[in-house]
C-alpha cells in the first residue's frame, strides 16, 4: 500500500508493504523475510524513516543494524531487541489448536507462523543495539509484559547512545 503526505512542505510516499508478499513462494524463514525486505528498502534512494510493529519493528531494526546511514529515523512499537523464546512457543501452541479459517485475513497462512517463529528462535540484538546512530522512538504498551522489558532496554541503551541523535520513548496506558 502507498500513501501520499506532505511532511515539512515535501512530498514524502508512505509505503505500507505487505510482508507475506515479500516471501513470493519461498519458505516463510526470517532469513527470506528479511533478505526481500533488505533488498526493498535498498531499492530506495533516498534515507528511510522504518516504522514497524512486532515482526515489522525487527525488521527494521535489522536493516538499521545492517545498514547504519540509510535510515533517518527508527519507529519500533512492541518490538523485541531478542525473540522470547516462551511465548513464541506458548503462541505456537495456541495456533497449532485455531482453525484454518482464522488465518485467512492474516498475512501468513496457518503454516508460515511456525516456520516463521522457529527460524526466529535465537534472534538477539542485544550486543548490537548500541550502535543505532538515527532518532529512534520506542513505543510500547503499559500491559505488554511481552515486550515492555525490551523497550526499557532499548532505552537505557539507546539513550546513552543516540544522545545527540533524539531518543523518545513513550509508554502507552
Amino acid at each position: 500500500m502507498e500513501l501520499n503526505n506532505d511532511i515539512y512542505g515535501k512530498r514524502q510516499d508512505i509505503l505500507c508493504p505487505n510482508l507475506s508478499e515479500f516471501l513470493n513462494e519461498k519458505e516463510a524463514t526470517y532469513t527470506n523475510l528479511y533478505t526481500s525486505f533488505a533488498n526493498y528498502c535498498n531499492e530506495m534512494d533516498e534515507e528511510l524513516d522504518l516504522c514497524g510493529i512486532s515482526l515489522g519493528g525487527i525488521l527494521s531494526l535489522n536493516y538499521a543494524l545492517d545498514y547504519p546511514g540509510k535510515e533517518r529515523t527508527l519507529v519500533l512499537i512492541s518490538t523485541p531487541h531478542k525473540v522470547p523464546r516462551v511465548i513464541f512457543s506458548i503462541q505456537n501452541k495456541i495456533f497449532k489448536f485455531l482453525p484454518k479459517s482464522v488465518f485467512q485475513n492474516m498475512a501468513f497462512n496457518k503454516k508460515q507462523p511456525f516456520i516463521l517463529g522457529n527460524s526466529m528462535k535465537e534472534l538477539d540484538f542485544s550486543s548490537e543495539v548500541k550502535t543505532i546512530k538515527c532518532s529512534t522512538l520506542i513505543i510500547c504498551g503499559k500491559k505488554d509484559r511481552a515486550n515492555l522489558k525490551s523497550a526499557y532496554y532499548f532505552e537505557g541503551i539507546l539513550n546513552g547512545q543516540t544522545r545527540n541523535h533524539g531518543i523518545r520513548w513513550t509508554c502507552c496506558q
